[in-house]
């Protein structure tokens, strides 16, 4: 990003290197996130909601949260979801969810049927502060979802018989 700013002759842009917000004394309109996330386990909540239950410290009162994220469905539930919900639930921000695909990583099948794994999703989560506590899921155009899904479930099959 700093070298996107200096290319770019940007003068308007402070850009941080933190461990999330531990190098961070300010505030700001725009966050932009891409949290890691690994562990099956969490399913995909890893670093998100430490990031999320800071931006009241960071984000300004009309400022945006970009973040990317990566949802494993487990058992038929969508954990990072079911996460937001809660939370949009209990604070005053206003979240938008836009499904870019799903997904599954062939290397990890025997560990998703450890951790009930099913697929992933991968979102592109945008939250706005000031708002009333909303959230609002946007799916992956229909032709991406069949695309999708008809791959998942093939190399399921052909990974059970082969």
């Amino acid at each position: 990003t700093k070298l996107n700013v200096e290319i770019n002759g940007i003068k308007n842009i402070e850009t941080k290197y933190s461990d999330l917000f531990s190098k961070v004394d300010d505030t700001f309109d725009l966050i932009l996130a891409n949290p890691w996330f690994i562990s099956l386990d969490k399913g995909g909540l890893e670093e998100a909601p430490g990031i999320i239950n800071e931006l009241k410290n960071y984000l300004n009162k009309d400022g945006s949260c970009l973040m990317l994220l990566n949802s494993y469905i487990k058992n038929g539930n969508d954990t990072v979801y079911d996460y937001l919900k809660s939370f949009a639930q209990s604070n005053k921000y206003d979240l938008f969810l836009y499904t870019k695909g799903y997904n599954i990583e062939t290397s990890r099948l025997n560990e998703y049927k450890k951790y009930g794994v099913n697929y992933y999703t991968s979102y592109i989560l945008v939250i706005e502060s000031n708002g009333k506590g909303l959230i609002k899921r946007y799916e992956a155009p229909l032709f991406r979802k069949i695309r999708d899904f008809i791959f998942i479930y093939t190399y399921q099959i052909i990974k059970k018989y082969f």
